[in-house]
């Protein structure tokens, strides 16, 4: 699993020197070496994995595309929110007391969907999905979008996946 996220770190490095040096031919072949990667990384159905794939490629964004300070501010916050939302996998995976605790801080309807808390973890989701989403409109290569479209499909795998270690940790059955 590790070698998948090395594979991922070393492409993002690739694009990055292809960026500098204005070799194109490079920057295209990492885009789809990384969508491949991404897509073996979803395949694997590993929450962790997913998580540490997408905090990589906030990182890179932040290191090497950050250009103004709302763009450096929103990749700062979704890294904030990567952390929180490892921290409640680990918590619902191993603590299933102390997310029936958090559970409870979630008790109004407006903060629940089909009796699972929309905790910090679905909200990053949401709006890490919506980031994809806007991210689509700009114009990018036809590369680029498929390793957007790639991220969305691990993120949707993601909610799916936590949403069924809510379910388990909670003894709520088919809430979808």
């Amino acid at each position: 699993m590790a070698g998948l996220i090395s594979k991922l770190d070393n492409l993002l490095l690739d694009e990055q020197s292809g960026r500098i040096t204005e070799n194109a031919k490079l920057e295209k072949k990492s885009q789809k070496q990384m969508v491949k990667i991404i897509q073996e990384i979803g395949k694997t159905r590993d929450i962790n994995l997913i998580m540490t794939a997408e905090k990589a490629i906030n990182v890179h964004e932040l290191q090497f595309y950050s250009n103004s300070k709302p763009m450096e501010s929103s990749l700062k916050q979704t890294l904030q929110s990567i952390q929180i939302t490892e921290n409640l996998i680990d918590i619902v995976k191993n603590d299933i007391a102390i997310y029936q605790i958090i559970s409870m801080a979630h008790s109004e309807t407006k903060n629940r969907l089909n009796g699972l808390p929309l905790d910090e973890a679905r909200q990053y989701f949401k709006s890490q999905l919506a980031r994809f989403v806007n991210i689509s409109k700009a114009p990018l290569s036809n590369d680029k979008k498929a390793t957007m479209e790639a991220r969305k499909v691990n993120i949707r795998l993601a909610v799916d996946i936590y949403i069924e270690m809510q379910q388990s940790a909670l003894g709520v059955d088919n809430a979808k």
